[in-house]
């Protein structure tokens, strides 16, 4: 270790003999932000399955909440850049799992709408979900879960609205 660098306290240990000089990075938002999606992934894909893609649940949830709604609000809602989400729709509209309608009011476009397939779909990522979100706030304590949630959503607020 060299002088005036810090490792981190929760994983400095990789093995039994490699040990990693972080220097600070360990305490920067983005870089937490990151190991803590890729940690909860991780366990979220294992219990998902491999054909499981990041937003299939939230995106099947609000169609099935929010028949019609456009690609550009969907793109909103999901955070992602409009011409990622294309091709994104595209595998869940293979699967049987969403159609799309050209709107009526405006030609340029599209509305989407749930399947009955992606319902179901739906339904059962929906109890898979919620038994990740029981565990986490098991472990974590629902004081403190609560709170978590509350600080990013803040911080999702700073950075998207800002």
């Amino acid at each position: 270790k060299m002088s005036g660098q810090k490792k981190t306290t929760t994983d400095a240990k990789l093995n039994s003999s490699e040990e990693l000089v972080y220097d600070g990075l360990d305490n920067m938002v983005g870089i937490l932000l990151q190991r803590a999606y890729n940690t909860a992934n991780k366990d979220f894909f294992s219990k998902m399955g491999p054909e499981f893609k990041p937003g299939f649940y939230t995106t099947l949830s609000l169609l099935e909440k929010n028949p019609g709604l456009s690609q550009k609000t969907l793109a909103r809602a999901l955070r992602r850049d409009a011409s990622t989400l294309v091709p994104f729709l595209d595998q869940m509209e293979k699967k049987g799992w969403l159609f799309r309608k050209r709107s009526e009011t405006d030609r340029r476009a599209h509305e989407l709408y749930i399947t009955p397939e992606g319902a179901n779909a739906a339904r059962g990522f929906d109890k898979q979900v919620k038994s990740i979100e029981r565990k986490i706030e098991k472990q974590m304590g629902a004081e403190d879960n609560r709170k978590f949630k509350q600080l990013l959503a803040k911080f999702e607020a700073i950075y998207f609205r800002g």
